[in-house]
């Protein structure tokens, strides 16, 4: 039909413009508007894509991908606009969107943008297109520029369109700029700085496509991280959620491959030694797949002829097994016949997609990947399980699911019962000698948290709370602190505020502060690893605030130091913390907050397994733990190696505070402290 009408609005145009008037300007004509041909997905990367290593696009190795149902259909699908999924590593996920992209530059030529988590990862997946493309002549003399030295790094450009390159903590790369095509990769990873003035880079992603709102396609892929704060899972549950089903080589009935456990049929099985210990060597060597129908025995030898006749079926619907191996098979033989016509024409499944929306989601682990066998799983399953941050990147990485923290976290209301003790709101208790405060700066407001400390490194909260503006932030800072022993009041020994937020206002309070001899100075977060807990710099000539000191706080240090304080020291434990007497209504806030934060797993630019903290609930700040991480540096800073002098305190005073106070303001035993003994006869 739409060629029928090109040729119809040609022949108009020969007519009436007089100076088409041959019929060889009819054929010019006709050829610059007559539609593309249409090339399925799969059949388009067997014919013309080889990976950057030059081995030819292998649908064996990858059966997955071409799936019946699967991401390539959904390539394929003019009704779909969002594709997300939440695979597990080494499945393919990014050199599918890298496929796409050629095809389009070959097939359909559009503007198109590949965003990645940082600029090495952008460069090196855009290198591998660049790659792929030089061991293809069709696809070579596509490129605008032949010469290597011409060809940029975060740019394809082709003769008739271009592939431009994004990364996350660029908003300039992310901006100004309008696409029809997109590949978002390990979104994830992801970072949008608290401080940044910009959007969520996500949000900078999406708003490319705008102009091309309903012509777009746009992949987002990636590994998830945290729940209820993966970028991820929330586009794959947005979507059709779909799962890859695998027939057992025995009663050929189709499941979705598990790790499983004993309890529930099915999954991922291994045997133990004599002793009835599990063991790596032992679980490798006798790993194998239970079927969840039959209970039939699925060895290694099996997995490539279930993976090669899977199909994908979305949310909401059941497979129907007979079609499906006999799909499978035909495509398997060398048919062509097959046409991808959504979800309702599938002849494999039986029912329909709980949501019926232009956007295609899935889920992948890595018991999928052809490239691994039972034995490697079942292996890296032991290896990790008895070390958290290992085990946390065997879940997210190898089964593609999120990690959810609060599962083996306590609860706010069990972090009050194990912090507070019998001590007021304000005061300093016995043995302790000095207070700091930490500051995290807002856009509108302060919060601030003051710590008692005594040696080795315990502390105690004797005060928090948010201040409106600077004035009142100096009140607080100006603060004498009352003693439990009756003594001097104890000042202000350091109080560290961050400045990643308007740094030039921060400096300017701290000068005014340090001009009243309120001790204060500067911090940041450090985004790198430091040798220590901290580091003090001066500011360079190009900063905000040049030559002014800055005191770095590294983050991972810190965060283990609080995580040691909440969940694993009570009070009266060397290097514990504690909190003042308040009802849990009081504190819920405070310690939420605190809780508020964990570590996950994941990969720098050259692979190396590193250590990064995000908020759990991103509906609950974490501002008063940042505080509790500037105080305790703020400790170390004052005090310079961490050890913390004695209180002087004078007989006179400890006899007077043992005979009025007693018992009302403090029972010290639940902070691990003596009673003060009384001179004889008093």
């Amino acid at each position: 039909m739409l060629r029928q009408t090109c040729k119809i609005l040609l022949m108009v145009a020969v007519v009436t413009i007089p100076d088409v008037d041959e019929t060889g300007d009819f054929r010019v004509a006709y050829r610059a508007f007559r539609p593309r041909p249409e090339v399925r997905m799969l059949q388009w990367c067997i014919e013309n894509v080889v990976t950057d290593e030059g081995r030819a696009y292998d649908h064996a190795a990858y059966p997955h991908l071409g799936a019946p149902g699967g991401p390539f259909d959904a390539y394929d699908d003019p009704r779909i606009r969002i594709l997300a999924l939440q695979w597990a590593t080494r499945l393919g996920k990014t050199f599918a969107g890298q496929c796409y992209l050629l095809k389009t530059a070959a097939c359909d030529p559009a503007p198109m943008i590949f965003a990645s988590a940082a600029e090495s990862l952008l460069k090196r997946s855009l290198g591998r297109c660049y790659e792929m493309i030089r061991k293809r002549p069709q696809l070579k003399r596509l490129l605008k520029y032949q010469s290597e030295k011409q060809q940029k790094q975060d740019l394809i450009e082709f003769n008739e369109c271009q592939i431009a390159g994004a990364w996350a903590r660029s908003t300039t790369s992310l901006a100004d700029m309008n696409r029809k095509i997109g590949h978002a990769g390990e979104i994830d990873k992801w970072e949008h700085l608290s401080t940044s003035k910009e959007s969520d880079p996500e949000k900078l992603f999406d708003d490319r496509f705008k102009d091309l709102q309903h012509v777009r396609k746009v992949t987002k892929e990636s590994t998830p991280a945290l729940k209820n704060s993966s970028r991820i899972e929330r586009q794959r549950l947005r979507g059709s959620n779909c799962q890859l089903y695998v027939p057992c080589p025995h009663c050929k009935k189709y499941q979705v491959l598990r790790f499983g456990d004993r309890q529930t049929p099915g999954g991922l099985r291994f045997e133990r030694d004599g002793a009835g210990r599990m063991d790596e060597e032992t679980a490798r060597r006798t790993a194998y797949y239970e079927c969840e129908h039959c209970g039939g025995r699925c060895e290694n030898d099996h997995r490539p002829w279930m993976m090669r006749r899977g199909v994908w079926a979305p949310e909401g619907c059941k497979i129907r097994h007979k079609a499906a191996l006999k799909l499978t098979e035909k495509l398997l033989a060398g048919w062509k016949g097959y046409r991808w016509r959504g979800w309702p024409k599938a002849t494999w499944i039986s029912g329909m997609p709980l949501r019926d929306s232009d956007a295609y989601s899935s889920q992948l682990s890595s018991l999928c990947a052809l490239s691994l066998d039972w034995g490697d799983i079942v292996s890296e399953f032991i290896d990790t399980r008895s070390k958290p941050h290992r085990f946390r990147n065997f879940i997210q990485q190898w089964l593609a699911e999120t990690w959810d923290v609060r599962q083996n976290q306590q609860t706010w209301e069990q972090l009050h019962e194990r912090l507070t003790v019998e001590v007021r709101r304000g005061i300093v208790p016995l043995g302790f000698s000095l207070v700091t405060i930490g500051v995290d700066k807002q856009q509108d407001h302060y919060v601030w948290t003051a710590d008692a400390w005594r040696d080795p490194q315990t502390s105690h909260t004797i005060a928090y709370g948010v201040c409106d503006d600077l004035d009142e932030l100096e009140e607080v800072l100006s603060t004498r602190w009352p003693h439990e022993d009756g003594g001097e009041a104890v000042p202000l020994k350091l109080s560290l505020i961050d400045s990643g937020f308007r740094p030039a206002d921060v400096h300017q309070f701290v000068d005014r502060c340090r001009r009243k001899k309120i001790k204060i100075m500067a911090c940041r977060g450090s985004s790198t690893a430091l040798t220590s807990y901290y580091e003090k710099k001066k500011n360079g000539p190009k900063t905000s605030a040049p030559g002014k000191w800055v005191v770095w706080v590294d983050t991972n240090s810190t965060q283990d130091f609080l995580e040691r304080q909440l969940h694993k020291l009570r009070p009266g434990d060397e290097g514990s913390a504690s909190l003042y007497r308040g009802s849990a209504g009081e504190h819920q806030d405070f310690l939420e907050q605190l809780l508020n934060d964990a570590a996950f797993t994941d990969l720098d630019s050259s692979n190396n397994v590193k250590e990064n903290w995000q908020r759990i609930d991103e509906d609950i700040p974490n501002d008063f733990r940042d505080c509790r991480r500037y105080g305790f540096a703020a400790m170390l800073v004052a005090t310079r190696n961490g050890r913390i002098p004695l209180r002087k305190t004078t007989e006179r005073t400890m006899l007077e505070r043992d005979r009025t106070v007693v018992n009302e303001l403090s029972l010290t035993p639940r902070l691990g402290l003596q009673r003060p003994k009384l001179a004889p006869g008093s």
